[in-house]
């Protein structure tokens, strides 16, 4: 049996996963104030998610680049990403 690398390879991509219906509305929470960041409590009123909730969202939306950590320390404030133009 020899092995032959073109046929026994499978090459597989990382897909992309969608946000969520939480992290979409986060993210149209953000869009409708892009001058304002807000913690998690704060996203938890304007939302009615709770804050852990919210919270929870903040790293799926900073990997895929779409939010802005405003405050680093706690409680983590974020601002939706501004277009670049």
């Amino acid at each position: 049996e020899n092995f032959d690398p073109d046929n026994e390879i499978i090459i597989s991509e990382k897909k992309e996963k969608p946000l969520t219906d939480n992290q979409l509305l986060i993210l149209e929470t953000l869009k409708k104030n892009p001058n304002q960041d807000y913690s998690g409590a704060e996203l938890a009123n304007l939302t009615g998610l709770s804050s852990r909730t919210c919270s929870g969202c903040f790293t799926p939306l900073l990997n895929k680049n779409l939010i802005i950590k405003t405050q680093t320390k706690s409680p983590i404030r974020v601002q939706i990403k501004k277009e670049e133009a």
